[in-house]
């Protein structure tokens, strides 16, 4: 069987790449949402409680929350 190599490599070529800058993308983007974690301030639950006092608790609709630890 002839196979044409050059069109097999380009394919090839660009499937790398492609994965390549999404899986940069992921890692940036996961690296972004710890840094972002890093810098909100921290609420004591005094202070949480006045807050929700003041102002309700908060509704969770239409939110996206994400956990990470710090």
């Amino acid at each position: 069987m002839w196979y044409n190599t050059n069109m097999t490599t380009a394919t090839l070529k660009r499937n790398i790449t492609k994965m390549a800058r999404e899986s940069v993308h992921s890692a940036l983007r996961a690296e972004m949402m710890h840094i972002r974690a890093s810098l909100l301030p921290s609420v004591s639950a005094k202070e949480q409680r006045e807050i929700e006092h003041r102002y309700g608790k908060p509704t969770r609709k239409g939110v996206r929350s994400i956990r990470v630890s710090v």
